[in-house]
Formats: structure tokens, C-alpha cells, sequence
């Protein structure tokens, strides 16, 4: 995936928002970040140094056209969650033409029991976003049936709320799944 060094890797953030993994992805190589916000980018733009390795595009994911690049990582945060199915296999479509062959896409995934505690301590009606959550072997089948095969899965946020919002203390609240484009296996 790497070419010749760090700084060679193209990066894309999707939906970067404020910026709060831009500054580490730039340590890789060189960062497009994809924000439908202008004020999200004035906001992350004022959070790196002028010398960061960072190439806003304000546009929307749907609309956003790379015709001259593919990436070698795509990271995608509090984003995927926001759709139902039918927009997320075309959003699963589009980071399969977004990545390169050898590339990797790191998304994070809601743990559906964990955010359902919460909801439920806390009361639906207080949440006015429409969010997915997952089951683990949800995620690997959602992934295969989009022609992604998964690399790892990193769970993480286990005990960040107290007993009282969450019974399950041991439960993540969220996956990170780093995966890729399916391997074509050649029978000989």
C-alpha cells in the first residue's frame, strides 16, 4: 500500500468535520478531506498549522467525483451511521471505486447494544439524528455483501459511561473495521 515512503500515500477523510483525525492522518502522507461544511473546514483549517499536508474539498460525498485519484486509505467517522441501507450500498459502491486495489478503508461502526442502552437511559427523543448501529457478525455480513472483505476489527469504548447509562460495561460503544476490496482467488 505504502509507495516508496510515507509521504507518497493518498488519503481521504470522509466527512472530516472539525478536523480531529487530520492531524494524525497527515503524519501518513497527504490528506484530501472531504466536508460538505464550509464552516466545518474554516473550523479544522484554524485547528492545523499552515504546513499540513491537507487538501480541503467542500462538496458532497454523493456528488464527489476523483476521476484522477484512488486512494491508498479512505477513513470514514460518524458518517456511515447516518444512512439507511439502500444509501449505504451506494456509498459502499463509491468507496470501492475510491480505493485503490491494495488500499484499505478504516470505518467506524456503532455497537448496537451499547447505543441502545444509552438511548434507552437517556430517551430516544433526545437523539434527533437518524443513526445505525451493529452486531459485530452484522458488520462482516453488510461488508461482504458490498464485495469488502474484513481485515480487522478493533472494538473500543468500553466503559466510557457509568453503570447507570449502560448495564453492559464490557460492551464496546463502537467498532473501528479496517477492510478492503474483495480478493479475487484464481483456481489452478
Amino acid at each position: 500500500m505504502v509507495r516508496s515512503g510515507l509521504a507518497k500515500t493518498k488519503l481521504l477523510d470522509i466527512a472530516s468535520g472539525d478536523g480531529r483525525i487530520l492531524r494524525e492522518l497527515t503524519k501518513y502522507g497527504h490528506v484530501s478531506a472531504l466536508e460538505n461544511s464550509g464552516f466545518m473546514i474554516s473550523v479544522s483549517a484554524r485547528k492545523l498549522d499552515s504546513n499540513s499536508k491537507v487538501t480541503y474539498i467542500k462538496d458532497n460525498f454523493y456528488d464527489f467525483e476523483s476521476i484522477r485519484h484512488q486512494y491508498d486509505v479512505i477513513t470514514i467517522f460518524r458518517f456511515i451511521r447516518h444512512y439507511d441501507y439502500c444509501d449505504r450500498k451506494k456509498i459502499y459502491h463509491k468507496l470501492y471505486e475510491l480505493v485503490r486495489d491494495d488500499g484499505i478503508i478504516l470505518c467506524e461502526f456503532p455497537n448496537k447494544v451499547t447505543e441502545t442502552q444509552l438511548r434507552a437511559s437517556i430517551g430516544w427523543e433526545n437523539f434527533n439524528v437518524y443513526d445505525v448501529f451493529w452486531h459485530e457478525f452484522e458488520i462482516k455480513e453488510e461488508l461482504e455483501e458490498n464485495n469488502f472483505e474484513i481485515l480487522d476489527t478493533i472494538p473500543y469504548g468500553e466503559m466510557l459511561l457509568s453503570e447507570e447509562v449502560v448495564k453492559s460495561q464490557s460492551v464496546p460503544l463502537a467498532f473501528l473495521v479496517c477492510f478492503r476490496k474483495k480478493r479475487v482467488k484464481i483456481n489452478s
